[in-house]
């Protein structure tokens, strides 16, 4: 169980962060400013409550905030659909622009000879 104000609501996904221990679970009750959670790991809570693992002061997020970070799934799968189309993106147009350097140079390799004779002949004849 958990105490403080502003606790996020039933089925949102937290972090607790608690000396070097990092708890995640899922809220499964809130009531006030408490709530319950959920962890898939099983907790030590007398070890947490004797102080051999100090008990958390704070709730805090990863940014200092001094509350837990609500983790929304659906907003993580958004972000992680939006890196993927990016990442996809840039590896698209870095194929493309390797593409259309490799048709160049073989276009130029292919072409730069008889171009040559060309511009050759044609120098003569102006110069006649």
């Amino acid at each position: 169980m958990l105490k403080g104000r502003g606790l996020p609501s039933r089925g949102s996904f937290i972090e607790v962060e608690c000396a070097q221990l990092t708890i995640i679970g899922e809220v499964r009750w809130s009531i006030g400013n408490q709530c319950g959670v959920r962890t898939r790991e099983v907790l030590n809570i007398p070890g947490l409550s004797e102080g051999l693992i100090s008990a958390p002061r704070q709730i805090r997020s990863v940014f200092g905030s001094g509350r837990a970070r609500v983790v929304d799934p659906e907003q993580v799968a958004q972000q992680s659909r939006a890196i993927a189309r990016a990442t996809n993106l840039a590896l698209t147009l870095l194929a493309i622009a390797a593409a259309g350097a490799l048709v160049s140079e073989s276009v130029s390799r292919s072409l730069g000879a008889p171009l040559g004779r060309v511009s050759e002949q044609l120098l003569r004849r102006n110069s006649n």
